[in-house]
């Protein structure tokens, strides 16, 4: 998943509205899943936490090209427009895979941490 740029969590768990939920609607994991449950969510936060950090990153880099893109759209310089696009989408690029190799590295730390 990680290839097609997806943020995967690894950790799964299967639950019940029969057993899991109190009277269909307050969520209280059996104490088989218990462990599970933590594991999921603490992946899903970590994700999450990654993820905030790269569209601050890229909503930094789309707006200063856009300043770039308007100011050479006015002295019609098409040609330089498309380069600053394409280094724009590059440098996107790496800062999602390099922010999300950091991520992956933390966590699989924090798995072997625990154990």
């Amino acid at each position: 998943m990680g290839e097609i740029k997806v943020a995967d969590v690894r950790a799964q768990v299967s639950l019940s509205m029969w057993t899991d939920f109190e009277n269909f609607t307050t969520f209280k994991p059996h104490e088989q899943h218990d462990k599970a449950v933590h594991l999921m969510a603490d992946e899903v936060i970590a994700w999450g936490g990654a993820l905030k950090g790269v569209k601050g990153l890229a909503e930094n880099m789309i707006r200063t090209t856009c300043k770039i893109l308007r100011t050479l759209q006015q002295q019609g310089n098409e040609t330089q427009m498309i380069t600053e696009l394409g280094k724009t989408e590059m440098q996107i690029s790496n800062d999602v895979t390099r922010h999300t190799q950091n991520e992956k590295h933390i966590q699989s730390s924090s798995r072997s941490a625990q154990g």
